[in-house]
Order: C-alpha cells, then sequence, then structure tokens
C-alpha cells in the first residue's frame, strides 16, 4: 500500500460511482467524495473523525452527521482508514508507471527487449489505464463535488442521471427531448448490403466497407428516421433496393451507366431516387417508392 503519494490522474468511472453513491445524500456524498481524493494524494486517512472532517473543511457537528452514511466504505489499517478499491487503483497505477518508464528508459538502445515486446507491454499499459477492469473505487466517477457541499444543508435526493444508452438500445435523446436515430452498428450495415446484392447482383458488389461509406449510410438511415420513415428497418431498405431494380437508368438496361450502393447513399442522389426521378417513365406516376420516402 502507497502512503503519501499521489498521483495526478484517478481512475474514476461514472456510471459505477452513481451506482455506488445513490443512496447517499448529496452532503453525504460530497464527503465521501473528498475523502477519496485526498486519500488517493496522501495514502491511508486518519482514524479521529475531528481530524477528518478539518481535512474536508467541516465542522465536527457537520462531519458527525455524514460519517455514519460513509463510514462502511473505509477500512481499519494499522496505517490508517483507507478504501480498498482505491488502492488497487493505486497499484494498477504504480505499476503503469513503471512498466512506461521501463519502456522510456529503452528508447532506442539496443536491448534483449524486442520492439514486439516493447509493443506488447504499450498495449497491456494502454489496457490496464483505459480501464480493462471497469471496477468502482466502492464508487468511481463524477465531477469532483467539493467541500462547500457539506454546507448545503439539502436533504433532497439528487436527481437521477440520465442513463446511457447501449448502442442497440434505440433512439438517443436531445436535449430538447426530441428523438433522433441511433448509430446502427456493423450488422445492420452489413444486412443492408446483404439486400442490396440480393435486390441487383447485376450492380457493382461492395467488397470494401470504408468509413466514408459506413457515415454515408448512417447520415441517410438518421434523415430518413427524422422524418417519421422506418429507414432503421431492414425492410426500408429492401423495398428502395427493389425500387432502384425496376429502374432502367439505374440498373444499367438504359445506358451503360450502372449505380452502385456508394453512389445511390450520396445524398442528392438518394434524394432524387426516392423521389421516383429515375423510375422507368411508365411507372413514374404510380407511387412506388413515394409511398415511404
Amino acid at each position: 500500500m502507497a502512503t503519501g503519494q499521489g498521483f495526478a490522474m484517478l481512475p474514476w468511472f461514472v456510471r459505477d460511482y452513481v451506482a455506488a453513491t445513490r443512496h447517499l445524500s448529496l452532503t453525504e456524498r460530497g464527503a465521501y467524495t473528498d475523502l477519496l481524493f485526498f486519500q488517493w494524494e496522501m495514502g491511508p486517512l486518519p482514524r479521529d473523525p475531528e481530524r477528518l472532517a478539518r481535512l474536508i473543511a467541516a465542522t465536527p457537528e457537520e462531519f458527525a452527521a455524514v460519517w455514519p452514511a460513509i463510514r462502511t466504505k473505509f477500512k481499519e489499517t494499522p496505517a490508517g482508514l483507507v478504501n480498498d478499491r482505491l488502492e488497487e487503483h493505486r497499484a494498477k497505477t504504480v505499476e503503469l508507471s513503471k512498466k512506461r518508464a521501463e519502456i522510456g528508459s529503452a528508447g532506442g538502445k539496443r536491448s534483449g527487449q524486442s520492439r514486439a515486446s516493447k509493443r506488447e507491454a504499450n498495449r497491456e499499459a494502454n489496457s490496464e489505464q483505459n480501464g480493462s477492469k471497469r471496477e468502482a473505487i466502492g464508487s468511481n466517477l463524477l465531477p469532483p463535488l467539493l467541500p462547500v457541499l457539506l454546507v448545503a444543508k439539502s436533504n433532497s435526493p439528487s436527481p437521477s442521471p440520465s442513463p446511457s444508452p447501449s448502442p442497440d438500445s434505440g433512439v438517443l435523446e436531445d436535449s430538447d427531448s426530441r428523438p433522433r436515430t441511433r448509430t446502427l452498428g456493423r450488422q445492420f450495415h452489413d444486412q443492408v448490403i446483404e439486400a442490396y446484392h440480393a435486390a441487383l447482383p447485376d450492380l457493382p458488389r461492395i467488397k470494401v466497407w470504408s468509413k466514408t461509406r459506413r457515415q454515408s449510410l448512417d447520415a441517410r438511415i438518421r434523415e430518413r428516421v427524422a422524418d417519421g420513415k422506418p429507414a432503421d428497418s431492414i425492410e426500408y431498405w429492401k423495398n428502395f433496393f427493389a425500387e432502384v431494380a425496376r429502374s432502367d437508368f439505374l440498373s444499367g438496361r438504359k445506358t451503360d451507366f450502372r449505380a452502385d450502393l456508394e453512389w445511390l447513399l450520396r445524398p442528392e442522389n438518394f434524394a432524387k431516387t426516392i423521389e421516383g426521378k429515375y423510375a422507368n417513365r411508365a411507372a413514374a406516376n404510380g407511387g412506388g417508392i413515394h409511398a415511404q420516402r
């Protein structure tokens, strides 16, 4: 266990912190957070409640009111009070610093460590820093709550944080609560590509799904869903490609030109396609893709 050795960076995870402190009042949470900060900087904390109160700039009465709620988050050791999870993170940070120091000292010198092993050490160090094991410090993130919270005299419960949606959780919410489309993942993109190949076997096949192409598809999905169309469903794209297949121009039956998926997803081309601008003359007024545009 380190004593009195702080680091500028404290690993701190919002979701873990919120889950571990939901039951605490505003002042209790502020006192707990400050004590974690002081332990990170100083090492084990003093056992005397009066010294702890002075440490976080609280009066003895203020500290006595919050200490029972947070006392169980600290364990007594011969050196003082510690939060076990915070000390685990300190140990990881110390090890990370040592690894990086070893890598830096090796520099361009020839040594028994190969370039491959250096890269491996870097990957391992970065993995630890990024929190590959996203464990809580019996808490873990939220902006620092300053000691001034202790004098807030507020017993009102803290507001519930908005949950962070997972990649498959549906729509995200803007600040004005209007829904906007989620960015769909590679699995949905693969389904769209498969539908394109199935409906349009004579058009150029997709061999590389670049970042630009992914962004184009996501942009068209967002635009259509914002207009109330189900573009985040694979049926929408099957219908879209079916309309493209009916177009002699887009399918290459009229000229040497043949559309491909990248061309179809460009903003102007996509708009013209769903508006029926490339439909065969006889079918131009028959609805077709107009029904879903």
